[in-house]
């Protein structure tokens, strides 16, 4: 099955900004002529457009095999292509960490009295990539 990065390609061309990943759906299209299937990737505003539901080459209808939220697809199809799902909150320990960090950069960068160990602390921290 060909996979037709339709959203993204749209946004580089127009220079809109891409949507959210919560904003795209699904689609898994057969062509009943030729038995192809196709799975394209939409937005709300690409949903609109009929030229997204016919084939470019002979102009035939395509028929909507399967619509569903990429959020969702992804969320059940992940462990096909042998991947791992994490859920990073801004509740989660790794992120109240990195936060923490960041904030200490940011405050021993912008006071140019601050102690000794709290400039060490923010050097170290912005070469290793905070």
């Amino acid at each position: 099955m060909a996979v037709e990065r339709s959203a993204r390609a749209a946004a580089a061309l127009t220079g809109a900004p891409r949507p959210r990943a919560a904003q795209l759906n699904r689609y898994t299209l057969m062509n009943a002529a030729s038995g192809a299937a196709e799975v394209k990737v939409l937005s709300k505003e690409q949903e609109a457009d009929t030229s997204n539901f016919k084939d470019k080459d002979s102009g035939a209808e395509l028929e909507v095999q399967e619509k569903s939220s990429l959020l969702e697809w992804l969320a059940n199809s992940y462990k096909k292509f042998g991947c791992a799902l994490e859920f990073i909150t801004n509740k989660s320990q790794e992120v109240r960490r990195r936060l923490r960090l960041h904030r200490v950069v940011v405050q021993a960068s912008a006071r140019p009295q601050a102690h000794a160990p709290e400039r060490r602390a923010a050097a170290m921290l912005q070469r290793v990539g905070y």
